[in-house]
């Protein structure tokens, strides 16, 4: 995978990104420069190829373009980004944390639709959580911002550990 590529990929997600988010105080231009360094270059090399592996996005002859689930996924993307927000207070840094999130490290599903059905269920759970346990919700926000998917539990499996460890607390 070439650098352009890569680079291709971090724009594509700003594009996307720019419909709904305010970049400030990066600005626009800085926006695909820094989630590459939130994420880490070699970490948006992985992210890039598994969303390839995933075919959310598709090479053309003029750069990338989401598929039509990419298209989905890079929604789910960006409304999961909106409820991150709240915790790190700009725009690149939740795409970045939100990319961490809703990327596929340990390879565990086959197909786009099964990836977006996963980004799907976290931000219901974390929709849940937000009206039914305020205090876990911040928590799990707090944590999706700052955890280390490569090399621990999923998303999912984490806001679902947060859930049952504040319903300990309660009994």
């Amino acid at each position: 995978m070439d650098a352009v590529r890569i680079a291709s990929l971090a724009e594509l997600v700003c594009k996307y990104a720019r419909r709904r988010l305010d970049f400030e105080p990066l600005g626009r231009e800085a926006c695909s420069q820094a989630i590459m360094a939130r994420l880490g270059p070699r970490d948006f090399v992985l992210a890039f190829h598994h969303m390839l592996r995933l075919n959310l996005v598709e090479v053309r002859d003029d750069g990338l373009e989401f598929t039509s689930i990419g298209a989905r996924y890079a929604d789910l993307l960006l409304e999961l980004s909106s409820i991150l927000r709240s915790e790190v207070g700009w725009g690149v840094e939740a795409v970045a944390a939100a990319l961490n999130a809703l990327t596929d490290w340990n390879a565990t599903f086959k197909k786009g639709e099964e990836m977006v059905e996963y980004a799907e269920t976290l931000i219901g759970e974390l929709r849940r959580l937000e009206s039914e346990a305020p205090g876990a919700y911040r928590w799990a926000v707090s944590l999706l911002v700052r955890y280390d998917f490569k090399s621990m539990e999923g998303p999912v499996e984490l806001v679902r550990k947060i859930e049952e460890l504040c319903l300990e607390g309660r009994g």
